[in-house]
């Protein structure tokens, strides 16, 4: 799915493929996600529904951006972007019971995983470069 959205830009020659992956990065990789953790959650169809819908939104106005040199829009767009799509990945994770707050500590656990398991792997990568680097 995300390879798939990833070569968009080659399988419609009117997208800017310049542009394309710094404006929807964070969608490719919120819309994985979604998709992974709505197969084996119980998460209601109008959710799923609603969120599908808000998310293509946020995809649509964030490519309809206008490009402009002297304007913060793009960049304060691009900074807020995957927070949102982080709470959208949120609310699919919960399923269900997404005001219950043992839900939500669950959520922030996995968080608190994910930031901290990227962290070893770019630790660890920066190091093989420099180990390779320094051969």
């Amino acid at each position: 799915m995300a390879g798939t959205l990833a070569k968009l830009p080659l399988i419609f020659n009117a997208l800017d493929t310049g542009s394309f992956a710094a404006r929807n990065l964070g969608g490719i990789i919120a819309a994985a996600l979604i998709i992974y953790f709505s197969t084996p959650r119980a998460c209601p169809p109008l959710i799923l529904a609603v969120l599908g819908t808000t998310f293509a939104g946020t995809l649509t106005f964030l490519d309809l951006l206008p490009v402009a040199s002297d304007s913060q829009t793009l960049f304060l767009a691009f900074l807020q972007a995957p927070f949102f799509y982080w709470s959208l990945v949120g609310i699919v994770f919960l399923g269900a019971p997404w005001r219950d707050a043992q839900s939500r500590m669950l959520y922030l656990r996995y968080t608190g995983e994910a930031v901290v398991y990227t962290t070893v792997n770019l630790i660890g990568g920066a190091v093989l470069k420099g180990i390779t680097l320094g051969l």
